[in-house]
């Protein structure tokens, strides 16, 4: 008699349930009904009847390369629309070893375990727009501005973010400097994200040598019911590429209160790190384009 795969376990120093989240949207499997966050475990189960993917809490970070990893070959999408879609849904690319006709891309997950994206064989014709491909964002309008303000964060998170009409009143007097943009998922607004180009932190003092223009985050607010979906990773990313794009700093900025309940652990997950600085009452943080 042989042993069976039962599962496949993935350790991870924090919530299980967010990264079993964004392997259950790589993947498109569900995780298990009685799941929620903060628990110490989550489970994909296989409806095909092969290994479940176990997510569970340990103290220990990751330290070195996997020994053992996904290799995925991407249904109904060309390997580079698997590529970005994983990217927005939080993971990051590590090697690109695409060549013609071949190659694959390493990327890892949110908690660094390393994953292989293959080239589809054969490569599909473009596919209808689905899932997470269904995120854009939309410059605030007078047809979609009353839904716009209408928009509220969940209760809990009211202290951490400003509401969007603020964003608004803020955007409008200071238009070289913000950059606001609603998210919607397909006809469904979602969430509201603003950016900051160009912004000294310490104006009055034109001769601090520290003091640099910067660009990032100013604001991010994921309606109500919509977290945990990749909303708030494809804001971000969006503002990243925005900053990118403008090319005047390869730094992106973002700022948050501490407390129960902070965007903390979010921005930590994204690769944002703590400078040292303080802005007010809040802590900085940066993510490196480049790294």
């Amino acid at each position: 008699m042989r042993p069976g795969i039962h599962s496949v376990t993935f350790d991870c120093v924090g919530d299980p349930y967010d990264l079993g989240l964004f392997w259950s949207e790589l993947l498109g499997r569900p995780l298990a009904d009685d799941d929620k966050p903060g628990d110490p475990e989550a489970l994909i189960e296989d409806p095909d009847g092969g290994p479940r993917l176990l997510f569970v809490r340990v103290p220990e970070g990751k330290t070195t390369k996997n020994r053992i990893h996904f290799d995925l070959k991407p249904k109904g999408r060309t390997r580079e629309e698997e590529v970005d879609r994983a990217i927005t849904l939080g993971a990051r690319v590590i090697n690109d070893l695409r060549r013609p006709g071949g190659g694959w891309v390493t990327m890892a997950d949110p908690e660094g375990n390393e994953f292989c994206v293959e080239r589809a064989q054969p490569s599909p014709a473009p596919s209808a727009t689905t899932g997470p491909q269904s995120l854009r964002l939309e410059k605030v309008t007078p047809d979609n501005i009353e839904a716009a303000l209408a928009l509220k964060v969940r209760p809990d998170q009211e202290r951490f973010v400003s509401p969007v009409a603020q964003s608004l009143a803020e955007a409008y007097a200071q238009p070289d400097t913000a950059w606001p943009r609603l998210v919607y998922d397909g006809d469904e607004l979602v969430g509201f994200v603003m950016a900051f180009c160009d912004v000294r932190f310490d104006p009055e003092n034109p001769e601090n040598p520290d003091d640099r223009p910067r660009s990032g985050l100013w604001r991010l607010n994921i309606a109500d019911g919509k977290q945990r979906r990749g909303y708030g990773r494809f804001a971000v990313q969006s503002v990243c590429d925005e900053i990118r794009r403008r090319g005047r700093t390869r730094l992106v900025t973002v700022t948050w209160a501490e407390g129960e309940g902070s965007p903390e652990p979010f921005y930590l997950g994204l690769g944002f790190r703590r400078t040292g600085e303080t802005s007010g009452d809040q802590v900085v943080g940066e993510l490196d384009l480049d790294a």
